[in-house]
């Protein structure tokens, strides 16, 4: 079993770690000016990539939080999921040594985003990294590691169900492809080669006859709760072993398993920092 080998760590200031080499959980327990800072220096690339039409934060962060921001049942849950997704790419960019091949915002619509929630580049292996994201928070029947184990879960088996059906997975590598040309820049000597790695990854999927699942995954839970019940390291560590060990129809579920959990109190104190930004611009 091989794993997401972190090369460099690079730590945040009101970002407490825990980490093992094949699992992770963070807790945020304030938005300090140096995640602040993170936030300012990382948003739009995130968002849209290296090469944007406009490469203004404001503008960014306003987009940012009209997506957020739709009207109708479905605003806490995209505030939440948008929150979520964000706070992963956040973390790995900063404690993980990779080249992102995908960016936040859906290509076509402000709906939600299409095909994988990050995908991911390692060099040093030339691997792809598939990335899936759950997040949620505790209802008043639930406990904070149950909630954290329910979100990992959700992310394995939504993942698991995609990547074995050959038209979703097709048109996952096809989503990846346009996404790998939005969020890579064309300085970067790796660009070829992840193109053509995202290419394989989806003619394998007309090749074969039955779709196989054994992905490079990064499973993560995004949790928003109160960090006076903490959601423990022992249920990120138990989830990543289980996970690792599964099959699907006698074959091994995923090549190799990552599992990255992070715990903020609330999914608003990153849109109301940005909504103030905004409005101080």
């Amino acid at each position: 079993m091989e794993y997401l080998i972190v090369e460099e760590k690079k730590e945040i200031d009101g970002v407490i770690e825990k980490r093992e080499e094949n699992w992770a959980i963070y807790y945020v327990t304030e938005l300090t000016d140096s995640l602040k800072d993170n936030i300012r220096k990382n948003l739009t690339a995130i968002c849209e990539g290296p090469d944007t039409i406009d490469d203004s934060y404001e503008i960014t962060a306003k987009e940012f939080i009209t997506r957020c921001e739709s009207t109708g049942k479905q605003q806490e849950k995209r505030i939440v999921g948008m929150i979520g997704e964000f706070l992963v790419h956040l973390i790995i960019l900063k404690y993980y040594n990779y080249i992102p091949a995908s960016i936040l915002f859906n290509l076509e619509e402000k709906s939600f985003k299409k095909g994988f929630d990050l995908l991911l580049y390692q060099s040093n292996e030339s691997k792809l990294w598939i990335t899936e994201v759950k997040s949620g928070k505790v209802s008043v029947s639930e406990k904070a590691d149950g909630k954290m184990g329910t979100l990992i879960e959700r992310a394995k088996t939504d993942l698991r169900e995609r990547l074995n059906n050959k038209d979703q997975k097709q048109e996952l590598w096809r989503n990846a492809f346009f996404h790998a040309k939005n969020a890579i820049d064309e300085s970067k000597s790796e660009r070829d080669a992840i193109i053509d790695l995202i290419k394989d990854s989806f003619a394998e999927t007309k090749n074969k006859p039955v779709c196989s699942i054994g992905d490079n995954v990064i499973l993560s839970g995004v949790l928003f709760h109160p960090l006076e019940e903490k959601a423990a390291p022992t249920i990120i560590k138990g989830k990543q072993e289980k996970i690792c060990q599964e099959k699907y129809n006698n074959d091994i579920l995923f090549k190799n398993v990552v599992v990255l959990a992070i715990q903020e109190k609330t999914c608003y104190d990153v849109l109301n920092f940005l909504k103030d930004e905004v409005n101080e611009q």
